[in-house]
């Protein structure tokens, strides 16, 4: 019989034949259960190893391709970036375009000591009502403190020296706007007025209508639209030119979308369209007399429009004794400008590339050295197309095209015919808009941020080509002092008077238009851009008592 010793030895001796679990064991040594378990646990992380990979390279194929879904997630990013700017969770970021907003929340000398300024004669918006007024009204940014909104009419124009504008004006309007006139939700496109200052026409806005009027074909054109994205609030309205029969040609801005280039429409004096291009137009175009319109817009045929690093835009020096290469390497969307001609019709007769024309020019190192944003290399902001009154500087001729480029601090001037581009013009003027013809060599445009350093810092200033000289007409030593706060970062539009010696103002943010007279930079006359929002229901009634000033685009001369 065994002792207790030898039973207990005997029933411990399975467990210690036994390997450790932490001990290696041949795959050769385990039983076919155990391996079988193994290969199976190896096959099934290679399997998910395989299946990363392959969804990591159909990302990237997606993003460079653009293909299904990529416009679904970026939309999907986009509306979530925007809640949550709009709850406050995270910083808005500067788009590089729309950077010029107003902080309607600073009041008294905080306001005055920010470096965002105060509108002029309007209180700041509460932040509890900021955020549902800007869902329908993104430029109605203060409730204007002395108008009533029986007084509207009255209180735009302010007329100070003379009898009035030295021609009838046209005045853009944002959605909503000039309901006393265009009575519904989406009041009107555009006012035209006469030089004293009487309703001459008011055109309806039908974003509906535009919207379905659309002549050219999405698959030219795969805009990409954020979740929620609707023509009738998130078009805008950026520029408004008035045809010799009386229609208008409207370009767009599109927010929430990539590229922002809303396109551009001819709309009869009733608000319906004859014709819409939803093409990537932009900003401020030249429309001549015979309608046929020079316009700013995107290129929508380059691969290298859609981030893909291998094929980006490279470009030499033109100096042959120093050869100097920049390849623009954008990770989002490269806006690639363009020169588009447009007939009456909406038939898109040509198309030059900005990039290019400078490239195989002499003045290619400009671009190579001066831009600062791959993404947005030249950002044209308007085109002027010189007149017979042209002269005073060699080679350049009637019919060359003006074309200013923010990001290069400078405007070009292209051949009319050819397309060349004979020159390039900088000086001290920075981030300039609207850069047009005055008289002789002479120039005139609005100059955003290159203040002489005495009066801005905004300022509207003159370049002559023949000598290089530079004069700053407005604001100088004798402009209003409530007027010195005049100044737009990324925004402003110039139109000179039809006899040369009056300028028409856009200050945007400010809501206003300025007349000045050029000789001496005297402020002549002032539109103010009050609306009535009372049944609006973005407003409380405690905040439509009064009139609002609204941000402004484009103020012009009717010629």
């Amino acid at each position: 019989m065994r002792s207790e010793d030898s039973i207990a030895s005997s029933s411990d001796s399975p467990k210690d034949t036994e390997q450790d679990s932490n001990d290696f064991v041949p795959l050769g040594a385990l039983s076919n259960n155990n391996r079988y378990k193994l290969l199976m646990r190896l096959a099934v992380a290679l399997f998910q190893a395989s299946l990363l990979l392959l969804v990591f390279f159909a990302g990237m194929f997606v993003y460079h391709s653009r293909v299904f879904p990529y416009s679904e997630v970026s939309s999907a990013y986009k509306t979530l970036v925007a809640a949550l700017e709009t709850n406050g969770l995270i910083r808005s970021a500067d788009d590089g375009y729309y950077n010029a907003r107003t902080r309607n929340d600073a009041t008294g000398d905080q306001a005055a000591e920010s470096d965002a300024f105060r509108p002029y004669g309007c209180a700041p918006l509460e932040r509890s009502v900021r955020g549902t007024v800007r869902q329908e009204f993104q430029r109605a940014w203060c409730k204007d403190l002395y108008t009533s909104k029986d007084d509207i009419s009255a209180s735009r124009f302010e007329f100070i020296d003379g009898d009035g504008f030295a021609a009838p004006i046209l005045v853009q309007a944002e959605r909503g706007a000039f309901r006393d006139l265009c009575p519904g939700e989406h009041g009107c496109l555009a006012v035209e007025y006469s030089s004293s200052g009487e309703v001459r026409h008011a055109y309806p806005y039908r974003p509906e209508e535009i919207q379905d009027a659309n002549i050219v074909s999405e698959s030219e054109f795969p805009y990409e639209h954020a979740i929620g994205w609707a023509f009738e609030k998130d078009a805008e309205a950026t520029s408004v030119s008035r045809y010799p029969d009386g229609d208008l040609m409207v370009v767009f801005l599109f927010e929430d979308s990539s590229p922002y280039g809303g396109g551009v429409a001819r709309i009869s004096p009733d608000g319906s369209p004859v014709w819409y291009r939803k093409d990537y137009s932009h900003h401020w175009p030249h429309l001549s007399d015979d309608g046929v319109a020079v316009v700013p817009s995107f290129g929508a045929d380059r691969e290298y429009n859609f981030g893909d690093r291998e094929n980006n835009f490279a470009v030499d020096g033109g100096n042959p004794f120093r050869r100097v290469r920049r390849t623009l390497l954008c990770d989002g969307y490269f806006l690639d400008d363009y020169l588009s001609v447009i007939d009456g019709d909406g038939n898109l007769l040509n198309q030059t590339s900005i990039l290019d024309v400078i490239a195989e020019s002499l003045y290619a190192e400009h671009l190579i050295k001066h831009s600062k944003d791959d993404c947005d290399p030249t950002h044209l902001n308007s085109v002027y197309v010189l007149g017979e009154d042209f002269a005073g500087v060699d080679d350049i001729t009637p019919g060359d095209m003006v074309f200013s480029m923010r990001r290069l601090n400078a405007f070009g001037i292209l051949d009319g015919d050819t397309h060349r581009l004979k020159r390039i013009v900088r000086g001290s003027f920075i981030a300039q808009h609207s850069v047009q013809h005055l008289d002789g060599s002479r120039f005139i445009m609005f100059d955003n941020s290159g203040t002489d350093g005495v009066h801005g810092p905004s300022r509207l200033l003159i370049v002559d080509l023949a000598d290089g000289r530079e004069t700053t007409v407005f604001p100088n030593d004798d402009a209003p002092q409530h007027l010195l706060n005049f100044f737009a970062r990324s925004r402003g539009r110039v139109d000179v008077s039809p006899d040369g010696r009056r300028a028409l103002v856009t200050d945007v943010d400010h809501g206003r238009g300025f007349e000045i007279r050029l000789s001496d930079g005297a402020v002549m006359n002032i539109f103010h851009n009050l609306h009535d929002v009372s049944g609006l229901e973005q407003f409380p009634d405690e905040h439509a008592a009064n009139a609002w000033r609204f941000e402004i685009q484009d103020i012009s001369y009717v010629k």
